[in-house]
């Protein structure tokens, strides 16, 4: 589980881009030991097209 802190543009795009697909982990995330989040990870993904995230609109990923 992770919210999207931030995005970046990717250098090349790939044949087949993955949504939402993470680019690097700015703060680990947490279960406990019933697997309960306990911290959900901050990450910085890849921008999808022309649009931008960042805080305001960033939405929340599975990864």
């Amino acid at each position: 589980m992770a919210t999207a802190v931030g995005s970046i543009r990717r250098r090349q795009q790939p044949e087949a881009a993955v949504p939402y697909e993470v680019a690097e982990v700015v703060k680990r995330g947490f279960l406990d030991s019933a697997g309960r989040v306990v911290r959900k990870a901050e990450v910085i993904t890849y921008q999808e097209g022309e649009r931008v995230h960042d805080q305001t609109n960033a939405p929340d990923c599975g990864h």
